[in-house]
């Protein structure tokens, strides 16, 4: 007598389930800013701020503020040491000369607590 071959019992085929997967946009890690880049062009003040500290969102009042409070001197001559990135090379230039209002501003804030 022969056995007869016994086929497996054939399961029925599961459901595939294809759920679909949504990836978060990537958000960009790179800012934009809406002011220019400007570098502080002064002589470092201790405590306040550091020789061509290079701010990327514009002036910044709160440093400006700390600066007039430690030397005295008025907004005016203080912010002007602080130049947009693109004006740089102009503006070392006429650091150079003693005359101009940049060189000025530098000595006023040299005199009165900067380095």
């Amino acid at each position: 007598m022969a056995k007869a071959k016994v086929q497996p019992e054939a399961k029925e085929p599961e459901e595939t389930k294809m759920e679909e997967t949504v990836k978060p946009a990537k958000e960009e890690k790179t800012k934009k800013y809406t002011l220019p880049q400007v570098m502080y062009i002064g002589p470092s003040v201790k405590g306040v701020i550091s020789k061509n500290y290079i701010y990327l969102n514009g002036m910044p009042e709160d440093v400006i503020n700390k600066l007039k409070a430690k030397t005295g001197l008025a907004g005016g001559l203080v912010s002007a040491l602080f130049i947009p990135v693109e004006d740089l090379n102009d503006a070392k230039e006429k650091l150079k000369n003693p005359d101009s209002k940049l060189s000025i501003c530098y000595k006023k804030l040299t005199e009165t607590g900067g380095k």
